[in-house]
This record gives structure tokens, sequence and C-alpha cells, in this order.
């Protein structure tokens, strides 16, 4: 049996090899792609307690900022008020931030008997 290659045998050559090496990279494409999605998902698995852990802090952090911010506040608030040193617009300045962290009653108990003692002045 002879083959000859003319222009058309050669032409069905070409893509025959064509076909079968473009099949062969969709299959090595595909597989090296499940392959990385496989490979980042452990590594996302192993870095979401970590991320978790971050988010958890940072809540307990916000947390306890706000609570020192209201701490400082009250101390402001009573050190100005036990010093006489505040005006009303200072002390409601104040103590509205105060009230915005979620401050108590008992500042507010001495914020009204400081400005009720302002006004009698």
């Amino acid at each position: 049996m002879n083959i000859y290659l003319n222009d058309a045998n050669l032409i069905f050559l070409v893509l025959s090899i064509g076909v079968i090496v473009v099949g062969a990279v969709k299959t090595t494409t595909h597989g090296l792609k499940h392959l990385v999605e496989s490979k980042v998902k452990h590594e996302v698995d192993k870095i979401n307690p970590t991320l978790q852990k971050i988010q958890d802090d940072n809540k307990s952090l916000s947390a306890n900022i706000n609570e020192l911010s209201k701490n400082v506040l009250r101390l402001q608030i009573l050190d100005g008020i036990h010093t006489n040193r505040f005006s009303e617009d200072e002390v409601l300045y104040f103590y509205d931030k105060y009230k915005a962290l979620g401050g108590n009653g008992f500042v507010s108990k001495k914020v009204k008997e400081y400005l009720n003692n302002l006004e009698k002045l």
C-alpha cells in the first residue's frame, strides 16, 4: 500500500494532528484546572479559621475600645463636675458622647444635678 502525500492528504493529516493536539491540550487544561482548584480550596480551608479568629479578635478589640472610651468620658465628666470647670455646653457635649456609647444613669443624675446648680448661679 502506497501513501501519497498530495495536498489534500497533507491537509487532512495536519488537521487530524491538530484535532488530536487540541483535544490533548483541553484534557490537560481541564485536569490542571481541577488540580489547581483543589489546591486553592485546601489552602483556603487552612486560612479560614485564622481569618475567623482575626475577625473575632477585631470585634472584641472594638468592644474594648468603646468601653474604654466610655470610661474615659465618664471620668472626664465626673472630674469636670467635681471641679466645677465645665460650662453647660461642655458638660452637655461630653455627656452626649457618653450616652452615644451607652453611658448609664449614675452620670445622668450627676449631670442633671450639675446643670441645676449652674442655673442657680
